[in-house]
């Protein structure tokens, strides 16, 4: 009667995901400070970018897997989704796998998948934002250990 509601479940399922995948993220930029007297503006642009989007995979993969291995009729959904993002009315420019999925993307195909409704543009927004937080402070601790 009390359990968490599916809003509740995937953001907990995303958020801890990125959380788990941030050190991904830190290793990525500490190494790219170790190189960067040898790399113009353009090619630490590029790196920094790649680095974003390896995290970013990493934890769609992570949430992928957990739905492969719990519920392989939402995983087969959240795959369609991806493919066909109209679906879950969203734009296709917003599921770029090129440059990766932001958790409030990611939240909205999760959302879509379990429950068949569009996810609330609000719900996506504040999850992407806390992982931009995630991100910023795995920077802001990096910076005090320099």
């Amino acid at each position: 009667m009390f359990g968490l509601t599916n809003k509740e479940k995937i953001n907990s399922l995303i958020l801890n995901a990125s959380q788990n995948c941030i050190e991904i993220y830190t290793s990525g930029i500490k190494n790219l400070l170790d190189k960067q007297d040898r790399l113009g503006n353009q090619e630490m642009e590029q790196c920094v970018i790649h680095i974003r989007r390896e995290y970013l995979d990493a934890v769609t993969n992570s949430v992928l897997t957990f739905f492969q291995n719990s519920s392989p009729a939402i995983y087969s959904r959240l795959q369609m989704a991806m493919i066909s993002p109209g679906i879950c009315d969203m734009d296709d420019d917003l599921v770029n796998l090129d440059i990766g999925l932001s958790a409030g993307v990611l939240y909205a195909l999760c959302y879509y998948a379990v429950t068949n409704k569009k996810a609330k543009t609000y719900d996506c927004s504040k999850l992407s934002h806390l992982q931009n937080d995630l991100m910023n402070q795995a920077l802001a601790k990096l910076s005090e250990n320099m």
